[in-house]
């Protein structure tokens, strides 16, 4: 391959180069801003799981208390001979 080939080779691949479009770059401040946006979200997952765990464990807790007050109840039904149904009504 002779000089003048290897020149016009490094001159198009130097011409394709220019001619791919660049990427922009984001203004500044933009991956600030995006980040402390997703940080923003992602505090508010946090807070809502918080939240449903808490109600998931108030709800486990009543039906503990609930679940135990109807064995009782099913226990004096069965003394007394009546059915819990009988006893909700």
């Amino acid at each position: 391959m002779s000089d003048s080939d290897r020149t016009q080779q490094k001159e198009q691949a130097c011409s394709s180069e220019e001619r791919k479009p660049r990427k922009k770059r984001a203004p500044p401040g933009e991956f600030d801003r995006q980040v402390e946006a997703v940080r923003k979200e992602m505090q508010a997952i946090k807070e809502s799981l918080e939240e449903t765990e808490r109600k998931l464990q108030e709800a486990e807790r009543l039906r503990n208390l609930h679940g135990s007050e109807s064995k009782e109840e099913e226990g004096d039904a069965q003394q007394t001979g009546t059915s819990s149904e009988q006893l909700k009504r």
